[in-house]
């Protein structure tokens, strides 16, 4: 017990003397509570944070460079001067232009100098110009975005109409708008000469054009009329209720041919006077020798499927089209129903059709419907066709007015303006590989000059050697462009200088840093520096990694290329800035402390003003090839048709 009480008593002691050192050293340090808050108020009673921090608290914390990865830190001594602060970037949001689907298609036509044109909603119009191959290129792009229901060619005449009492008429690649005298919906139109055809439309109206002036015919119905065809002498009009009328010694006729349950959709004469019609319910009747006779075409569908359109070579060979799929064939005899592979398109929703025979006697047989679906007779079967730009991309820039511009395989060329996508005639089959406003470049010495308007339209120029030109970049006084064969050219007002200094090298990319200074990119590695009209060379990348595209800036620019190249250089020497040799990196662009980088299966990176590239999540597996950015909004084309653009949301 005795020595519990000692223990207890050592131990308050030892207390004691612990707790009066504590109080002894706070004392002598930092003096008292009150001594503290008194030092750290100033005279007006507002509290002092401009003390001066212990030199030896800040041991602790690292500096900032610490806190940087060994690459930050390179990355950040090469930054030019001007680039003071850090620029952070938005979240990107991406948006996917399905290019496969143009919309809805509600008539073909074939034409003497454009091929086969097909019209729809929205202002739809697309072109296809080589039957063999069966590819679609946007326009003639009408003036607005009114619907087009219908469309008929003919001796070099060809026009469309629709919605609103809209009447086109094609000037060479471009159409001229005629003021119809009505604000009705306009569903058909028959060519009868160059300066001679009839419209129809709703409530049974019926105008004629003729030497540039307009007539209104009584037609002596209320009701709607969607497809009209001449005949020798005059027109036949179909439409709701199982009705034609045809127009005999200057009066209008009328006649229920079906039943009054169906609307008459399609019309179709062929060479040899016989005229077919088709309608819902799967109507089908033909007018012989002045006779309407109602047609039993074996579809067995209940109910039956809708026909909106018909064409034929011969009135032995007629081909009917649409819902569902429906395509029946008429050999002169019996209709039946065609045989449909698809496999896509088996069931799709058809509206127009059309046939082409070749000069060496081939035929194809289009149809086309909602949703861009259609199907292409191939050895007697239908298969799936899709009004869609295929084609893939390879270049994109912007005109003075902000529409993009895109070019690509096999001449082909579109405008958009945030809203509609419009086609441009290149006139060439050659494929477009670059485009810097106002000139696209291509295979076998292509040089295609744009002019700005409302309707984009291009003029070709010659070059000499016919080089494959693969890229090129333009100022307002200057271009210069290269080629695989190793040609440097400018195009000026002047005409075309070329250089040949570099020949022999296989050139992919060009931009013109200023009007004494042009960097050319080429396989190898190698970067060239064309200066007071002699190049010097540098050679970062070697080996087998060819630079595929190239920016310029005063002080510096960028190369992108094979097997993740990524450089920052400042005329004398580059920085690599990223290496993934699984990734081909096929363009970069930068604006405003903002850059992107694109390549292969869709692989994108994001830089800042630090030059600090981040993967993105890309929206699509699809090969990117070219890009282009100006206020925070870029575009991004590539494979396929493949078109993004990219938005830079400020957080």
């Amino acid at each position: 017990m005795a020595s519990e009480k000692n223990a207890s008593f050592w131990l308050l002691f030892g207390l004691l003397i612990l707790g009066f050192i504590f109080f002894a050293c706070t004392k002598s340090e930092s003096g008292s509570r009150e001594d503290i808050f008194d030092s750290s108020v100033r005279d007006d009673g507002q509290l002092d944070v401009t003390e001066e921090i212990d030199e030896r608290s800040l041991k602790d914390f690292p500096d900032e460079n610490d806190l940087l990865s060994d690459f930050e830190q390179i990355d950040s001594q090469d930054t030019p001067p001007a680039f003071d602060e850090v620029t952070e970037p938005g979240v990107p949001r991406f948006s996917v232009y399905d290019l496969q689907n143009l919309g809805n298609v509600r008539s073909i036509a074939g034409t003497s100098d454009l091929g086969i044109i097909a019209v729809g909603d929205n202002g739809l119009v697309a072109h296809m110009r080589d039957i063999s191959d069966s590819d679609f290129f946007l326009g003639p792009t009408p003036p607005d975005d009114k619907d087009l229901f219908a469309i008929a060619s003919r001796h070099g005449t060809t026009v469309a109409v629709g919605e609103k009492g809209l009447v086109l008429r094609l000037k060479d690649f471009g159409w001229e708008a005629l003021e119809a005298p009505t604000s009705l919906d306009l569903y058909g139109v028959a060519v009868v000469d160059s300066d001679d055809f009839y419209v129809c439309g709703a409530k049974g109206q019926i105008f004629h054009f003729r030497e540039n002036s307009w007539t209104k015919e009584d037609t002596g119905i209320t009701y709607n009329l969607y497809a009209i065809v001449p005949t020798g002498t005059g027109a036949i009009a179909a439409g709701d209720f199982g009705t034609v009328i045809e127009l005999r010694g200057g009066i209008w006729q009328r006649q229920q041919v079906a039943s009054p349950a169906s609307s008459l959709r399609g019309l179709f004469r062929t060479p040899d006077g016989i005229t077919f019609a088709v309608g819902t319910l799967g109507t089908v009747v033909l007018q012989k020798e002045g006779t309407w006779q109602l047609q039993i075409t074996g579809d067995n569908y209940d109910p039956p499927r809708d026909l909106y359109a018909i064409f034929a070579f011969s009135s032995s060979e007629v081909y009917a089209v649409g819902d569902k799929g429906a395509v029946l064939k008429f050999d002169g005899k019996k209709w039946r129903v065609a045989p449909v592979a698809g496999p896509y398109n088996q069931f799709a929703d058809l509206r127009a059709v059309w046939g082409v025979e070749t000069e060496d006697g081939m035929k194809k047989v289009i149809a086309m419907g909602l949703d861009s679906r259609g199907l292409v007779l191939n050895n007697k079967t239908f298969e799936d066709l899709n009004l869609a730009i295929t084609q893939n991309l390879y270049g994109v820039t912007l005109d003075p007015d902000g529409r993009v511009i895109v070019v690509g395989d096999k001449g082909v060329a579109f405008a958009f303006d945030g809203k509609r996508f419009f086609g441009i005639e290149t006139f060439t089959n050659n494929s477009l590989r670059s485009v810097s406003w106002p000139y696209a470049v291509g295979d076998k010495g292509t040089l295609v000059k744009f002019q700005a308007g409302p309707d984009i339209r291009a003029t070709m120029i010659g070059l000499t050697p016919p080089d494959d030109l693969t890229d090129i970049h333009s100022t307002p006084d200057f271009a210069v462009a290269v080629s695989r064969q190793g040609t440097v050219f400018r195009i000026d007002n002047n005409g075309v200088a070329t250089d040949d200094e570099l020949l022999g090298n296989s050139l992919y990319a060009v931009c013109i840093a200023d009007p004494s200074k042009i960097v050319v990119g080429a396989d190898k590695g190698l970067l060239f520096i064309m200066e007071n009209e002699n190049a010097r060379t540098l050679n970062p990348a070697g080996g087998f990694r060819a630079i595929r595209d190239l920016y310029c800036d005063d002080s510096f620019f960028i190369a992108v290329g094979d097997y993740g190249l990524l450089l920052k250089c400042d005329y004398t020497s580059c920085v690599s800035l990223f290496e993934e040799p699984a990734t081909f990196f096929f363009a970069v662009g930068y604006a405003q402390g903002f850059g992107l980088v694109v390549g292969w299966a869709g692989r994108i990176l994001a830089f800042d003003n630090m030059f600090r590239p981040r993967a993105l999540d890309s929206p699509t597996l699809q090969t990117f090839r070219a890009l282009s950015i100006r206020q925070g909004v870029a575009t991004l084309v590539g494979d396929s048709g493949l078109f993004v653009t990219c938005d830079w949301q400020t957080p």
